[in-house]
């Protein structure tokens, strides 16, 4: 009798480990698609747009954290300050970002981006922002502040991982030369 409860006890745990695993796998898959419907869609964007996918990336950056200098967004946006300056060109010619004087300080430039841009955006992302706000809608206070904190905290970790391999990139490029 004994043994039997205990191997019932050992049996409920393994099947609630493994379950926990499957659910584990999912939620990483579920992690991978949204990566990869993410990368889709900002491809589909820079493409209606008709500049670079990195240049998608630098406007997120403005437009989450608003005007900062070249040198700013080249940190922000783990770029090279040649490669943002580039960038920028393009951004100006395509009418979606504006240089202009710092007013604190006028020998500065700061970048932003234009009403244009703006209501392109709106265009592209608007729809996804508005059924995925009803989604999220429907979620508790207690989910949305986990998916919240989860969701933060995957950033981070990938932010992370992306600096170690970019350490790691430079290092073996340096000792092939």
């Amino acid at each position: 009798q004994f043994f039997r409860r205990q191997r019932l006890f050992y049996y409920r745990i393994f099947r609630v480990s493994k379950e926990r695993e499957r659910l584990i796998s999912e939620v990483r898959e579920a992690f991978r698609l949204n990566g990869q419907a993410g990368d889709a869609m900002d491809q589909a964007a820079a493409e209606f747009l008709g500049i670079h996918r990195t240049d998608t990336r630098l406007l997120d950056v403005l437009q989450m954290k608003g005007r900062m200098s070249a040198g700013e967004l080249a940190k922000a946006g783990q770029l090279s300050p040649g490669a943002v300056t580039a960038a920028l060109d393009r951004l100006e010619r395509a009418g979606y970002v504006r240089r202009v004087r710092d007013e604190k300080d006028r020998r500065r430039v700061l970048v932003e981006v234009t009403d244009r841009l703006e209501k392109l955006t709106w265009e592209l992302y608007g729809p996804l922002a508005t059924s995925g706000d009803a989604m999220l809608r429907d979620l508790t206070e207690e989910h949305l502040t986990i998916m919240r904190d989860v969701m933060r905290e995957a950033a981070r970790l990938q932010m992370e991982q992306a600096h170690r391999v970019r350490k790691r990139s430079a290092r073996q490029s340096s000792t092939t030369r």
